[in-house]
């Protein structure tokens, strides 16, 4: 009852000493007609919220979220490499301030969404302006291609981060979390709407939010950096696991693997 929820909220501003403004909440009503939605709004004294919107800097939706949707958070990176902020700063100093914007702006999204490909390619736009920025109006030739400058310093690089791979890494580490049990609250959502007792490797891959089908994509990223300690056998995929040798038997023996009736057998079976 919105009554009862409006008594709970006054409420909690007596307890805890904090007043909320409601004139500046918003409430998301979900399943109702608008004008039912409205008059909720109204007897909580808040405005009537739409998706998409940001919680915690995080863009949330009730659908799946575009390009559109994520775009502003790239949007708010461009502001802080700007070339001209860059024109008196040395090569070195543009080098830390490219991975620094990123780290602060993009890392926290990045663990949530894997931005589309048109996004990656913005944030190099945008970083590689910055770092061959010129003087005036002047622009100058890139020397080395962007993909060579990212690359880390012992392999000929500057080290600078590249979005794309850092995305892939920061979704895979949820992966690498569900696999050892880490992950909190988090964790036991997951365990108990996707997971439901089997194993990470054979669990559904349709369906669920835009978070899980994007981090269960990167299955086989993961399996590309680890290797299995078998046990039972009931959690290890016969063809696809590092589970005998140094690769997949897949990737090893592809002629038995086409013939396979069921690829995702298990080590058990």
């Amino acid at each position: 009852d919105i009554a009862n929820l409006k008594f709970l909220l006054l409420c909690f501003q007596r307890m805890s000493g904090l007043t909320i403004n409601f004139d500046k909440s918003e409430v998301m009503v979900l399943g109702y007609p608008p004008l039912e939605a409205q008059g909720i709004a109204d007897r909580l004294n808040c405005r009537l919220g739409s998706f998409p919107t940001t919680y915690l800097g995080i863009p949330i939706s009730d659908s799946r979220l575009t390009v559109a949707d994520l775009r502003p958070s790239v949007t708010r990176m461009q502001h802080r490499v700007e070339p001209w902020k860059g024109r008196w700063l040395s090569k070195a100093a543009r080098v830390i301030l490219i991975n620094s914007s990123m780290a602060s702006l993009l890392w926290f999204l990045m663990r949530f969404y894997r931005l589309h490909e048109t996004l990656h390619q913005e944030v190099a736009k945008y970083q590689s302006r910055f770092y061959w920025a010129g003087e005036g109006d002047k622009q100058k030739y890139h020397m080395v291609s962007w993909p060579d400058i990212c690359k880390p310093k012992d392999q000929g690089g500057l080290g600078i981060l590249s979005s794309r791979r850092m995305n892939i890494a920061l979704l895979t580490r949820w992966l690498w979390r569900i696999a050892n049990g880490e992950g909190g609250l988090l964790l036991t959502i997951i365990q108990n709407k996707y997971l439901r007792g089997q194993p990470l490797a054979f669990c559904q891959r349709t369906g669920g939010s835009q978070f899980w089908q994007t981090v269960i994509q990167l299955l086989p990223v993961l399996r590309i950096g680890t290797s299995i300690s078998v046990g039972s056998g009931s959690s290890t995929l016969f063809w696809f696991d590092r589970w005998l040798g140094d690769s997949p038997l897949a990737a090893r023996f592809p002629g038995l693997f086409s013939i396979a009736a069921d690829p995702r057998i298990s080590v058990e079976a």
